[in-house]
């Protein structure tokens, strides 16, 4: 008889553990269909500031990307050791799903003559890592926070 005690005393608390497992709602990513993640689509327009470079540490300079609403005209400003190592401006832009070679989500920005590149990987709704620019400058990749 005692037996049996822990055996129902057993199978009770097997049933509790399971119905409170299942009535718990399952967590679900929702990526937004950007492929970095974490929520809804990024709005891009604004400004957008380097925080840190490609190795996670300071910036080398002060570097910001200030894109124009719905595509418009957008600057790329930066400073290192006080003297202007970049400094370039354009008519619009665009985002792309996948970047021309890199199979990775970009923004091209229009030119004269052309455009500028960067590849990038979403951290969240206000925040990207670039990973890759037409630059060719290597300074200018690593976290971006929106301002």
């Amino acid at each position: 008889m005692k037996n049996f005690a822990k055996f129902l005393g057993i199978i009770a608390l097997a049933a509790v553990i399971g119905f409170s497992m299942t009535a718990c709602e399952e967590e679900e990513e929702d990526n937004g269909g950007d492929p970095g993640g974490g929520g809804d689509s990024i709005s891009w327009a604004g400004t957008w500031k380097q925080i840190e470079d490609s190795n996670g540490g300071s910036p080398a300079g002060d570097i910001t990307l200030t894109l124009g609403a719905d595509g418009g005209a957008w600057t790329f400003v930066g400073t290192q050791s006080g003297y202007d190592y970049h400094d370039e401006s354009g008519t619009s832009w665009e985002h792309k799903d996948n970047l021309n070679y890199t199979g990775l989500p970009g923004l091209s920005l229009r030119v004269t003559g052309g455009s500028r590149n960067f590849s990038y990987e979403k951290i969240s709704n206000t925040k990207i890592k670039m990973l890759s620019n037409s630059w060719a400058i290597s300074t200018l990749n690593g976290t971006y926070e929106k301002q």
